[in-house]
């Protein structure tokens, strides 16, 4: 890893899309730096390939703007050029009730990021970090009964 490479948090840069974000970003020579709370990922896909794995959500308004700062502790003196969103919460085998507040809690952590990606930016270079959200929910088209959780096997209608 190059210390002069450009830096990306990649939030939720465990789980199975985002590890494979990580895994292309340092093949095409940028510095990928985890943000993932471990819930649904696993450490081991992206230790090899990452700067740094912090454990952590992505809601966590201090601990992101410290990240995109380059003030955190896994970062120091090297803040955030871009920012790749993969995280999010597990709706599958939620009830309704309960998926409806997941995806709440998704929707205010997102528009927390996306602040704070704003301030950061204005105050660095005059304009907001770059954000690219990557999701790959909705590639299976609408729930099934039966077919939860989903995996990669599951046929593809997007």
């Amino acid at each position: 890893m190059l210390v002069s490479s450009p830096l990306v948090l990649v939030t939720g840069g465990a789980g199975y899309l985002g590890s494979h974000v990580v895994s292309a970003l340092t093949s095409a020579g940028y510095n990928a730096l985890v943000l993932d709370n471990l819930s649904g990922g696993n450490a081991d896909l992206v230790l090899p390939h990452a700067w740094a794995l912090v454990e952590g959500a992505y809601g966590d308004l201090p601990l992101v703007r410290a990240l995109l700062e380059g003030s955190h502790p896994a970062n120091p003196g090297r803040p955030v050029a871009a920012v790749v969103h993969c995280a999010s919460e597990r709706f599958a085998g939620a009830g309704m009730a309960a998926a409806a507040v997941l995806c709440q809690s998704s929707l205010d952590d997102m528009e927390q990021l996306l602040g704070a990606c704003v301030r950061a930016g204005e105050t660095r270079a005059g304009a907001a970090i770059p954000v690219v959200y990557a999701s790959d929910a909705s590639v299976y088209g609408p729930m099934q009964e039966g077919l939860a959780p989903l995996d990669e096997q599951v046929e593809l209608r997007p």
